[in-house]
């Protein structure tokens, strides 16, 4: 990073800092908004269940919020920065609504309602830079700090830190507590009994096709999927075109929502977006899928993010 850079990202957390300390927090209380994810030994696997080549390695506790990040969250963000009349810093964190006429998306009308409609409030925040969801998780990281005993009272910290998981601590949470479960639900399909889909994305050889983000096309995966033996019709309606609500389908054993598909969800090493999403294929949902967006940092209408917080003090 050059030092014009370097100036300028802190520049950008100063006056995050400032405004921090006079805005409302977003959230009340450690319950409402975030799931505890306990200390645990992540043991990796490849897509047929068994143990990879990779050591295991123990994962410190962490809280991960129960939801992809929402419009409305991000949009209070974006008012409190409003509000302090600072335009370079407004433009800096501004998603980039020009990502749903991407090609292959044909969704124009998105790009003027899409996150600022209030029919969209409680739908993933698309669209955004990795660079602007540091910055959000910096802002959450100041208000959370200059009020913690008040916001967390059960919380024996000092002081916490908002950020974007690592892909290891992202895997142990989509596990819900599971080691061997192939999709964040707990079991082997992207169905349940009753044939209803379990996740939002893209229905076309549901697990056996999976989504090359360089081609942007689907291809067959070369490791067969279990939804290959699933013989089931089941329903073709997911009742999502696009994104979902952010509470839509049922939470994994740690309470978290949506931990494969609807978006997926940037980590702390940037390029990288685990769990698939609406426009990625049944075989990117897979907890150990590979990352069809590595490498790529350029915004999508099918990329958001989900926040952890940990104690440093």
């Amino acid at each position: 990073m050059n030092l014009s850079r370097i100036l300028t990202c802190t520049a950008l957390l100063v006056s995050l800092f400032s405004f921090a300390q006079k805005y409302k927090p977003i959230y009340k209380n450690v319950a409402d908004h975030w799931a505890h994810v306990p200390t645990s030994v992540l043991v990796n696997h490849n897509n047929l269940g068994k143990k990879a080549s990779a050591d295991s390695v123990t994962i410190k506790e962490f809280w991960m919020s129960k939801t992809e990040s929402t419009n409305f969250e991000y949009l209070e963000f974006v008012a409190s920065i409003e509000k302090t009349g600072n335009t370079e810093l407004l433009k800096q964190v501004l998603p980039d609504t020009t990502v749903w006429t991407q090609k292959n998306n044909h969704n124009e009308p998105y790009v003027k309602y899409y996150f600022r409609h209030p029919a969209y409030r409680d739908y993933p925040v698309v669209g955004i830079t990795h660079t602007q969801a540091l910055l959000y998780c910096q802002w959450l990281t100041d208000i959370y700090n200059s009020k913690l005993k008040e916001l967390f009272p059960q919380l024996n910290a000092k002081k916490v830190e908002v950020r974007l998981p690592s892909v290891d601590e992202w895997k142990l949470a989509a596990k819900g507590g599971l080691e061997l479960s192939p999709y964040p639900w707990g079991g082997p399909y992207v169905r349940n009994s009753q044939g209803d889909y379990l996740a939002n994305f893209y229905k076309i050889g549901e697990g056996t096709i999976r989504y090359n983000a360089t081609t942007e096309k689907p291809e067959i995966s070369e490791i067969p999927s279990y939804e290959e033996y699933m013989g089931v019709a089941g329903r073709l309606n997911d009742n999502a075109d696009i994104t979902a609500p952010v509470k839509s389908y049922w939470p994994n054993g740690y309470g978290l929502y949506n931990m494969a598909g609807n978006v997926a969800e940037m980590t702390s090493n940037p390029g990288t977006a685990k769990g698939g999403s609406w426009r990625t294929c049944g075989y990117d949902l897979q907890i150990e899928a590979p990352d069809p967006f590595e490498g790529n940092v350029d915004p999508k209408a099918f990329v958001g993010f989900r926040p952890v917080f940990v104690i440093v003090e």
